[in-house]
């Protein structure tokens, strides 16, 4: 009786030892394909992402903000180098203007004062040697006026050309130092979201930036101290040709300067006679405007460009 007892109390430790109620379940395995497929939840709204790429696209755009700090700076110190050239050839024009005292007031009337004077002998058919001699000495002066007129108002001209560029350059400046602001403002929303789809699209807007201050870095640094190396030289040129020509005309007995006649004194000239200013000058379609209109054209082009961009 005992025996049986014992068969049975053992048969029901047996049963009770392999019931699903009382068995221990064995430990949960990581499943990394299907985590790596699925995302990490990493915020609240079910953004998710991948927190090791969002932490590469940060340091990408850290680097990269820098770089656009850097060549930002590089567009001002251009500028102010331009500014400094400005203020230089800005005295070298009106120390000429000062010395030379050439009135256009006094140009003009002798212009026309020829023009007549060779309209009245060409209508004439009894001239004389002496008569003929005139006409041509007549037609000479002209075309020497005429030149010395051309080339005080191309300098004029390329005055006013080089402030126009230098006004875009600053421009420039400032436009890049707004895609500086902008890529900032990037640059803390990367360091704040946890969606590295959402990183990587600030950081490809980062990567325009850098592509348009680049293109604004070439021209500041390349062609554009090309086109103002070339204006400084065509007016220094031409200051010199200038003086040349005032000379041969003195020689002639054509005395241009504003001392001879009787001008009116302004306020703004201190009581100083006036001649010659520094002031912009009318489009004219001569040849000194077609080229600079060719030299000035990429410059045109890369500013409205890169403005339609940053509209956007």
């Amino acid at each position: 009786m005992f025996i049986i007892y014992l068969i049975l109390l053992l048969a029901q430790k047996s049963i009770s030892a392999s019931s699903p109620e009382t068995q221990e379940s064995a430990p949960a395995q990581w499943d990394r394909q299907s985590q790596l497929e699925e995302g990490v939840t990493t915020a609240e709204n079910d953004q998710r992402g991948n927190w090791y790429f969002k932490r590469q696209i940060f340091r990408e755009a850290g680097a990269l903000y820098k770089a656009l700090g850097e060549k930002a700076a590089r567009v001002q110190e251009a500028y102010k180098n331009f500014f400094t050239q400005r203020a230089s050839l800005d005295a070298t024009i009106n120390s000429f203007l000062h010395d030379s005292r050439i009135s256009m007031e006094l140009i003009e009337k002798k212009i026309i004062e020829l023009h007549e004077k060779i309209m009245d002998l060409e209508k004439r058919s009894d001239l004389t040697e002496q008569d003929q001699n005139l006409l041509k000495q007549s037609r000479i002066l002209k075309e020497k006026i005429e030149d010395l007129k051309s080339n005080i108002l191309l300098i004029q001209e390329l005055d006013s050309s080089f402030d126009k560029a230098l006004s875009i350059v600053s421009e420039q400046g400032e436009l890049s130092n707004s895609f500086v602001q902008k890529a900032w403002s990037n640059y803390e929303s990367i360091s704040e979201i946890l969606n590295d789809s959402h990183a990587e699209k600030l950081l490809l807007e980062m990567q325009g930036f850098n592509t348009n201050l680049d293109a604004i870095l070439v021209y500041v640094s390349k062609d554009f101290p090309t086109y103002i190396a070339a204006v400084i030289t065509t007016t220094n040129d031409h200051i010199e040709t200038i003086k040349k020509e005032v000379e041969s005309l003195e020689q002639d007995g054509i005395i241009l300067k504003g001392a001879v006649e009787k001008p009116e004194k302004t306020p703004e000239s201190g009581g100083q006679t006036t001649s010659v200013e520094k002031k912009p000058v009318e489009h004219t379609e001569s040849w000194w405007s077609k080229i600079l209109y060719y030299l000035f054209a990429p410059f045109r082009e890369l500013y409205t460009w890169i403005r339609s961009f940053f509209k956007k």
